[in-house]
């Protein structure tokens, strides 16, 4: 994950900035609340009257990741499942480990 504080596009702006995380919203009603604790980078990425879209959420990772950084979104064993708020993804990167991936051409 991007070290913050680092500079965020025009169309986004911060609502809470603390040591461990921030909030930001951009103009268009993406809502994002980013952390980087217990060993987990985290986002999750809401909006108020549906989910994010594929390329939203691809806006968001590339905001908070570099391009070649591998994140992920889980879905957990129903016994370890949350929903906090219905209409939010997440993305997860562990730090300090490269997450395991299949290879390219099973992916695409």
């Amino acid at each position: 994950m991007r070290a913050w504080p680092f500079p965020l596009p025009e169309l986004w702006e911060i609502v809470e900035s603390r040591v461990d995380g921030l909030a930001i919203k951009s103009k268009d009603g993406l809502f994002v609340i980013a952390s980087w604790g217990y060993g987990w980078d985290h986002v999750s990425v809401s909006r108020r009257n549906r989910l994010p879209e594929w390329s939203e959420m691809c806006r968001v990772k590339d905001l908070f990741w570099e391009a070649e950084e591998c994140v992920v979104q889980y879905h957990p064993p129903k016994s370890d499942y949350v929903n906090v708020h219905p209409r939010c993804l997440h993305l997860w990167k562990p730090q300090g480990v490269e997450i395991p991936r299949p290879p390219s051409y099973m992916v695409g």
